[in-house]
């Protein structure tokens, strides 16, 4: 059980780093700068690139305790598009550092997509992973 957490967690590492890439882009809108020149050109648009993916993040891993308790609804609300906006700029991500290429076939699309949901839900895994470690210990 403590491979697969660790697995998690190099998975949602990659997640919060492709939802930085995916916020920088949009902040851009444009799709020909690359990366190390999105960071180096405004310094407060990486700041906030970089705390909104740290915010996504940490709305993702407290998405067991929002949905499996009392909470307003309003919260959960704010967990489900946390985390089409994480699949989102993950998804933006991945198309950038594995495709490298803004044009895909159907299966490099699907390959994409996959990777995209399995990297996003790995971050909202986590916490029940570790409450299974926890129980089992």
């Amino acid at each position: 059980m403590k491979n697969l957490l660790v697995f998690f967690i190099i998975a949602s590492l990659w997640d919060a780093f492709t939802t930085f890439y995916g916020t920088l882009s949009i902040f851009y809108s444009n799709y020909e700068t690359s990366f190390l020149e999105m960071i180096s050109i405004d310094y407060k648009k990486t700041l906030a690139a970089f705390g909104f993916a740290l915010v996504i993040v940490l709305l993702l891993l407290s998405a067991k305790a929002v949905l499996s308790s009392g909470w307003h609804i309003m919260f959960r609300v704010l967990v489900g598009l946390t985390f089409v906006y994480d699949a989102f700029t993950s998804y933006m991500g991945n198309q950038a550092f594995v495709i490298q290429s803004s044009e895909m076939t159907i299966p490099q699309f699907f390959i994409i997509l996959g990777l995209t949901l399995f990297i996003s839900g790995s971050t909202v895994a986590i916490p029940y992973l570790l409450h299974e470690n926890k129980k089992n210990s």
